[in-house]
């Protein structure tokens, strides 16, 4: 019997020191996490002071444009609004995305991706063309939506909603080499920009990219590169929006809950940069 206790009891300590050492585990986990926080940093893009994330050796622009280091200057270099950015840079050569898949997407997950693409095709004449040397962008799941912006070395493109066929289109639109929205310089014509909602070390993200040519279109409530009034980048309060109409009437994110495709400005503004 004493032999019977002395096992039960020894039995019951090492169960309670597994659990402590997962749980030290877990907690050591945690604390490595916490450690991984981004830096703001500041620079020059296309023509703009801009404020950036740092996160794991990437500059995160505005929520989810990736900018390589070579794009973002600290000073301000001279600026042409011929094409795509700086003298017509960062278009695909003969308006042709070369694209490959990493692993880890579901057949349903891949068949948003190509429907997002053909999309694209149909609506602006631009070509997705699967490949597997030279340059590309890579498609591969992520913890995060995210994009480098056109024709870049390293082009890459992260999805953590690959089944959701408007995020899909407007990352697409990043590869594509279109920024966002509310960043055009005529923006101030048409929303109103809450800065008091927004926090101050994002509020330089919202500085119009002057350096851009926007194809001879106007600003576009409908475009699907336009972030909701509600999900804005930055926000100190949720609740509150961060774009208005210039009348303070609100819209909706296309490419969660709007069209989810392309407007027709979208696709004109495609069609002008590339000469398609």
């Amino acid at each position: 019997m004493k032999n019977t206790k002395l096992f039960m009891l020894l039995l019951a300590g090492s169960l309670l020191l597994a659990q402590a050492c997962k749980k030290t585990s877990n907690d050591e986990l945690n604390v490595s996490v916490e450690k991984k926080a981004s830096e703001i940093r500041q620079g020059y893009y296309l023509g703009s002071l801009i404020s950036y994330e740092r996160i794991d050796g990437k500059n995160i622009f505005n929520g989810d444009m990736v900018i390589p280091d070579e794009q973002i200057t600290t000073k301000l270099p001279e600026v042409t609004t011929e094409g795509h950015g700086p003298a017509g840079a960062y278009k695909w050569p003969n308006h042709k995305v070369s694209y490959r898949f990493a692993a880890g997407f579901t057949t349903a997950q891949t068949n948003t991706i190509l429907t997002a693409m053909a999309d694209w095709t149909a609506k602006s004449g631009i070509i997705f063309e699967a490949v597997n040397s030279g340059y590309y962008l890579t498609i591969q799941p992520g913890s995060v939506n995210n994009c480098t912006v056109g024709y870049v070395s390293g082009a890459t493109m992260n999805l953590s909603n690959p089944e959701a066929k408007g995020i899909v289109v407007h990352e697409l639109g990043h590869a594509i080499g279109l920024h966002h929205e509310q960043l055009r310089a005529d923006r101030d014509s048409y929303i109103l920009v809450k800065w008091d909602n927004i926090s101050a070390s994002a509020q330089s993200g919202y500085n119009k990219l002057t350096g851009m040519n926007y194809g001879g279109t106007t600003f576009d409530i409908s475009s699907i590169m336009l972030y909701g009034s509600y999900n804005g980048y930055g926000a100190i309060n949720s609740s509150l929006p961060t774009t208005t109409r210039l009348d303070g009437s609100t819209w909706i994110d296309n490419s969660w809950s709007g069209t989810k495709s392309p407007s027709t400005k979208d696709a004109s503004w495609v069609k002008t940069i590339y000469g398609i």
